[in-house]
């Protein structure tokens, strides 16, 4: 089964980032989202680990011939061994940067005042 991109993506890029199979692509349209190609993708989940506001799903409506997902694989791992610790790396970072950007969403939160108004309060 392939992965989707659900309304609420804030297209910060990391999926696209860390996509092994480089389905995952941006188009400058009304609704301004990262997309996932379905032929493409082969559901490794990466996506979905970087994602920072978790809006990455299985997408039911496609389903992968057995032949062709495993083909697809097979590609991943040899793209794995050449750029896994790029993947690795950026994960990481991103992952620090997620939890950077949810508490600083939480800090809004409690201080709703301070950034509605855009002015700094005493």
């Amino acid at each position: 089964m392939a992965l989707k991109i659900i309304s609420g993506c804030i297209n910060c890029g990391n999926c696209r980032h860390v996509c092994p199979t480089d389905t995952i692509h941006y188009y400058d349209t009304p609704d301004l989202q990262h997309t996932i190609d379905p032929i493409g993708c082969i559901d490794c989940q990466l996506c979905v680990d970087a994602c920072p506001v978790e809006v990455i799903e299985p997408d039911s409506s496609y389903v992968h011939d057995p032949a062709e997902l495993a083909a697809a694989k097979e590609l991943a791992a040899e793209v794995w061994k050449e750029r896994g610790p790029t993947i690795q790396t950026v994960l990481k970072v991103m992952r620090q940067r997620n939890a950077r950007w949810a508490r600083e969403r939480e800090d809004r939160r409690d201080a709703p005042d301070r950034y509605r108004t855009g002015k700094r309060q005493p």
